[in-house]
């Protein structure tokens, strides 16, 4: 029997063996079961392939399946028809014996984009009816996750009930459950300078609409916040995800907005067919269905790429409307925030707010995770918060996953982390295979990289990533001035690398494995005679015998071997120190080699997740500190490096370096080889506890340095004289 398959990638099988057909049969074979009534074949023709001889193609297709023994269509007929049955027809079935001990398998069905693959194929109208297709089976998968919820919730299945709303979140949708929820509470995040920020908004937008761009890569946590804030301020709220297919959007919205009508508001939908043309006036209907309602509503429209003519007439009606209405647009977690140019037309800027939603805090970490799963210790909880945070990157999604399914982080991005970077990419298949290539490259990228991995060659890879905020500048050196914590890349440093560890790994996941081990051979072929060490690491990792051999013949006696560790002292624990409280707000910098240093209440966190190669240097720079006795307190919880691709003089692994104007002191934690010849640290330093250092300062600049692949090191007191963390004013001048 033949089937369909929408959930995810669209393919036909056949006794649930996939058949191997073109993408434009596949999708033709999609537009007609989702139809379901006879279509013209001009009008699939014009659809499919948008180019002169659209029919021929259409005929020739159809005979290819044919070919194939897949007989669907009678011959000579103007119109084409096609009834299939679909894994989401199998999926909602499934959903009236849930839950049951096969949850996790039927959660499992929906566990990424539907009809994913098919929007760059065809005409805008086709890319438009996918989006359209993708929001009604959105709207279906959240009805009957929010039934599957309800119903564990009226059986006491708690555990059930959990399991499914965690996928909700996962999914970016909503669970409307009419009983009452007793399940322990998800790892949610306080964020409340934020909430705060949103709040007084909110009391804004009581007399006149306010219009909020919200930024920072976190679909999850943009939804989290804008619920609990609309929660604790009474206001009613809609979220839903952004379509580019304007009828979608202007369904999805007046879908939700009749759902929250007071009974009996004489408010009713408008009638018959809606059109494109016609959009901009139905869109004017809703926000004027909206103001009708007299309700405090907040209407949250997330993964916004760009802003449709049709979406911004409609803002700008809003935004004019004398009611009580909160607009807010975020970005994608990959594409930035919104933002608003002059020429998209006058909006009353000081109704506009730009937010953001900064990388989670290891505080705020600990805070969630000590609620949900309490530890012992201080020691213990302030340690998992900072594997957390570094693992995590900060990111809202996937520090829940790390909280919520203990009791260590891992190296392998969760998929649910993975299906939203995907989600978010929204870019052309062409370039996302290009980055999944040269996601397989483990150091800074450039045209020669790119000429190497990329097949078939894609000149403007690069550039093109970088212009979509995709891929950043990586210099050999990086310097974040304090303590201000400014930091300005050059433009003169031209080498690239992915936007983080987590993107670049999603995107290597996009190959195949015969792809991925294909890349590796290549790249150790390359690296042979000029890096035989990381050529080594390549073709073990494609496991080629030969090239592993011929790297070890290079590399001599001690090719791919671990340096040894030489004896050390190691610097004694120190009392925790209290932290400090401070007026001035956090503040974060990521450099492009995705360092993380953060000031927060006084507390310094540095923090990094890298990619597997020889770290880049970073350095943290006071211009002036006074002559005498500097003190610092800290500690380290994560630390690796990777000592078999082998260090190049001067660039060895450490965790920490104090440079003063007369002395450079490196520290690595106890244990840890240190392979440098030239020199080795005198001091090792405990992990997972609290210690402190102390040295004398003849005044002028100090430096704090850092190499490492990942760190997670929080310093809590650095002063000479007085606190070097201290960002009040005056605060130290950036150098030009």
């Amino acid at each position: 029997m033949l089937t369909l398959s929408l959930l995810g990638h669209p393919y036909l099988s056949s006794d649930d063996r996939p058949l191997r057909l073109s993408q434009k049969a596949v999708a033709l074979i999609t537009l007609l079961v989702r139809e379901g009534r006879p279509q013209h074949r001009e009008r699939l023709a014009n659809l499919l392939w948008n180019t002169p001889g659209a029919l021929r193609n259409l005929r020739v297709e159809l005979s290819r399946l044919n070919q194939r023994g897949l007989d669907l269509f009678p011959a000579n007929q103007p119109m084409l028809e096609l009834n299939l049955p679909t894994d989401l027809d199998r999926w909602v079935g499934g959903a009236a014996a849930q839950p049951n001990d096969r949850l996790s398998e039927w959660l499992s069905g929906v566990s990424t984009l539907p009809l994913n693959g098919l929007d760059d194929l065809g005409s805008p109208e086709f890319q438009e009816w996918v989006q359209a297709q993708r929001a009604m089976v959105g709207e279906q998968i959240e009805r009957n996750l929010s039934q599957v919820y309800d119903r564990a919730l009226q059986l006491g299945l708690h555990d059930a009930a959990q399991t499914v709303r965690s996928q909700v979140r996962q999914l970016g949708l909503r669970i409307m459950p009419s009983t009452p929820s007793t399940v322990p509470a998800a790892a949610h995040f306080e964020r409340r300078e934020t909430r705060a920020h949103l709040q007084q908004i909110l009391s804004s937008a009581e007399q006149r609409p306010q219009l909020v761009l919200l930024g920072g890569s976190s679909h999850a946590g943009h939804h989290d916040l804008i619920e609990r804030c609309a929660e604790q301020t009474g206001w009613h709220v809609l979220q839903l995800e952004a379509a580019a297919h304007p009828d979608a959007q202007h369904a999805a919205l007046l879908h939700h907005v009749l759902r929250i009508m007071l009974p009996g508001s004489p408010a009713t939908p408008p009638t018959g067919d809606v059109r494109p043309p016609e959009l901009t006036e139905d869109m004017i209907h809703v926000w004027t269905l909206i103001a009708q309602s007299r309700q405090r509503l907040l209407v949250a429209i997330h993964d916004v790429t760009q802003l449709s003519p049709s979406l911004l007439s409609s803002l700008h009606f809003a935004m004019n409307l004398r009611c009580s209405l909160a607009l807010v647009l975020t970005g994608t977690a990959l594409g930035g925030p919104v933002t608003l140019s002059s020429s998209e037309g006058a909006f009353d800027l000081s109704r506009v707010h730009q937010l953001n939603l900064p990388p989670l805090s290891v505080k705020e970490i600990a805070e969630t995770a000590d609620r949900l799963r309490p530890t012992d210790t201080p020691d213990a909880s302030l340690r998992r918060a900072a594997q957390i945070a570094q693992e995590s990157e900060g990111w809202d999604l996937y520090a829940q996953t790390l909280i919520e399914q203990p009791p260590v982080p891992s190296l392998r991005v969760p998929d649910a982390v993975r299906a939203a970077l995907v989600s978010s990419m929204d870019i052309p298949p062409r370039l996302r295979r290009a980055l999944s290539q040269l996601a397989m490259v483990h150091g800074p990228l450039g045209p020669v990289t790119a000429e190497l991995v990329v097949d078939p060659p894609y000149p403007d890879a690069l550039l093109e990533g970088e212009r979509r905020g995709l891929m950043v500048t990586a210099a050999a050196e990086e310097t974040i001035y304090m303590p201000a914590a400014a930091y300005r890349p050059s433009d003169q440093d031209s080498g690239l690398t992915l936007i983080s560890e987590a993107a670049r790994v999603t995107l290597a996941g996009l190959l195949t494995s015969s792809e991925r081990r294909h890349l590796r051979t290549v790249l150790a072929q390359h690296l042979l005679p000029t890096d035989p060490a990381l050529a080594l690491y390549y073709a073990r990792g494609a496991k080629l015998p030969d090239l592993t051999r011929l790297a070890l013949e290079r590399l001599g006696p001690a090719g791919g071997a671990v340096p040894s560790t030489p004896p050390f002292t190691v610097v004694p624990p120190a009392e925790p120190p209290a932290c400090a409280t401070s007026k001035w707000p956090r503040v974060e910098r990521r450099t492009g080699n995705a360092y993380r240093v953060a000031l927060d209440d006084q507390q310094l966190e540095i923090m990094r997740r890298g990619q597997h190669s020889r770290p880049p240097l970073l350095r943290l720079r006071w211009e002036h500190v006074p002559a005498g006795t500097w003190r610092l307190t800290a500690r380290l919880d994560v630390f690796q490096a990777a000592p078999e691709l082998g260090v190049l003089a001067g660039q060895e692994c450490f965790a920490l370096g104090i440079r003063t104007s007369h002395s450079l002191e490196l520290y690595l934690p106890a244990g840890a080889p240190f392979s440098s010849q030239e020199r080795r640290p005198a001091l090792r330093l405990p992990m997972h506890r609290w210690f402190q250092l102390t040295g004398h300062s003849d005044g002028g600049p100090l430096e704090l340095q850092v190499r490492a692949l990942d760190i997670a090191l929080i310093i809590r007191d650095l002063s000479c004289g007085s606190s070097l963390l201290d960002r009040g004013p005056p605060w130290t001048a950036v150098p030009a």
